[in-house]
């Protein structure tokens, strides 16, 4: 009988860190809608608009007050872009 009392444990454990780990996630994203307005607030404050780093880019992209990154299959390279004549290279 002991046998049985002792093969509920795992069970219970298991449960145990479910839940908490499902209130770890519920917990962070209710903070992540708070911090993303404190950071549109700061904006002006801190001229974000003037940086010209990746942060700053994805602070104003979800603040909407620039454009969000690119779709997928964008182009970056203009060498992707030129034609594959000859002629469009210019002469000698």
């Amino acid at each position: 009988m002991h046998k049985r009392h002792h093969a509920r444990w795992p069970w219970l454990a298991a449960f145990v860190s479910l839940a908490i780990v499902l209130t770890g996630v519920i917990a962070t994203g209710a903070s992540a809608g708070k911090s993303e307005s404190s950071l549109c607030a700061t904006i002006d404050l801190n001229k974000v608009e003037m940086q010209m780093n990746a942060r700053a880019g994805e602070i104003l992209a979800a603040c909407g007050r620039a454009p969000s990154r690119p779709p997928t299959g964008a182009i970056f390279s203009s060498l992707a872009q030129l034609s594959s004549a000859p002629g469009d290279y210019g002469g000698v």
